[in-house]
């Protein structure tokens, strides 16, 4: 028999089970407009990462790109390659 939260959706099937994969919220940063990584420490939770990008205040063109953001062992790694449209961008991120 299993046990933890289990909840329904309104057609009555399964939505959210202890057997399903939960996010779990680590933490955030801001990139600028520049390269660069961030060490977020030990205990980063084996998972998938996921990313939320929010961009600046700043008027948005089509052509300005936000960082592509990777993370190996416990450092967060953005970088705008050859864009010249470059956004400071607040990077939510977690594991699920």
């Amino acid at each position: 028999m299993s046990f933890g939260l289990q909840t329904w959706g309104p057609n009555g099937e399964s939505d959210v089970e202890v057997t399903r994969r939960l996010t779990r919220y680590l933490g955030r940063l801001t990139t600028g407009t520049s390269s660069g990584s961030l060490d977020i420490g030990s205990g980063v939770p084996a998972g998938s990462t996921f990313w939320i990008f929010v961009l600046d205040a700043v008027p948005a063109s089509l052509n300005d790109r936000p960082p592509e953001i990777q993370l190996t062992g416990s450092v967060v790694t953005w970088s705008f390659g050859g864009s010249t449209n470059r956004r400071s961008t607040i990077v939510f991120y977690g594991v699920y």
